[in-house]
């Protein structure tokens, strides 16, 4: 018979995490219902800031406070870019390393080689901005048609740079939860380590590498002052090479959220708006490989 300082005490430790899941439940909530609120004025009929076209707020190639000219077309174009490319670089980087850690290192070399991944997944983004900065700018300079390094090319090598880890590490984890009996029937009927790899292990953590993808993408398209300190932060047009400067939704808003007012500031919440939803979007992406591969 279960006593009642026990019955108790699970009533207690219920109610603590019930407040927990309540709490971040409300939080999220809040944030969105916030961003949303303030995003949504400028396009609302009496706000007191003023209207603004929301079509041209999409679509617009050029971003001059100044002159009341809010176009943020061009950084969307310039953010998928970036995102798109950062990912494609980091796919093979991370999961040749995650193979190699799981199936090919040995246990002291696996180790190390996880623990270095580990520390740069919780390395401050603002480090690898300054690398970039002091790095990289100076060699994409040597080769740029441009008298300046700061490019799409340098903000796509430090995305890819910085998804890296988070993709690795739950690259990692996907293999080494594949149930060894899949590699023992593979190797049971003959087949090599390189084949077992490609047409067993790989489509059994399928739903595991994609999460890693995904993650990868979310941590890439709401990356901020890495990318600040390297993008060059164009004013208008639509990018057209690799070579030249770019505005991204993330640095547009923190460069200039600390001194806008009026229907600028809203107009900054706007773009968070279109930020939010791509990294809704994300989630929702991963959720439905999640839940295919429950199924």
């Amino acid at each position: 018979m279960i006593s009642f300082k026990r019955k108790l005490m699970d009533k207690f430790f219920h109610g603590i995490f019930f407040f927990s899941a309540v709490f971040a439940i409300m939080i999220t909530i809040g944030v969105i219902w916030f961003v949303l609120v303030q995003g949504l004025r400028p396009f609302v009929t009496g706000n007191r800031h003023g209207v603004y076209s929301a079509i041209s707020f999409l679509t617009g190639d050029a971003w001059y406070p100044r002159r009341a000219i809010y176009g943020i077309g061009y950084m969307i174009i310039s953010t998928l870019l970036a995102t798109f490319w950062a990912v494609v670089i980091a796919i093979p980087i991370a999961l040749g390393t995650a193979i190699f850690i799981v199936e090919f290192a040995p246990k002291w070399l696996a180790t190390i080689c996880q623990f270095c991944i580990e520390c740069l997944a919780g390395i401050p983004s603002v480090f690898y901005g300054i690398f970039g900065f002091i790095s990289l700018l100076p060699l994409i300079k040597r080769i740029s048609p441009y008298p300046y390094g700061e490019s799409l090319l340098a903000v796509i090598l430090i995305l890819a740079i910085m998804s890296l880890p988070t993709m690795c590490l739950i690259m990692i984890n996907a293999l080494k939860r594949v149930d060894p009996i899949y590699k023992e029937g593979s190797f049971a009927l003959g087949t090599s380590q390189r084949q077992t790899i490609i047409s067993v292990m790989l489509p059994v953590s399928k739903a595991g590498i994609m999460s890693g993808v995904m993650m990868g993408a979310a941590r890439a398209i709401g990356e901020t002052m890495a990318v600040a300190l390297v993008a060059g932060n164009r004013e208008r047009g639509f990018v057209s090479g690799p070579f030249q400067t770019v505005r991204l939704l993330t640095t547009n808003i923190v460069m200039e959220q600390s001194y806008a007012a009026g229907l600028h500031a809203q107009l900054l919440w706007s773009t968070a708006i279109v930020l939010l939803i791509f990294i809704i979007l994300i989630n929702m992406i991963l959720r439905r490989i999640n839940g295919s591969a429950q199924k």
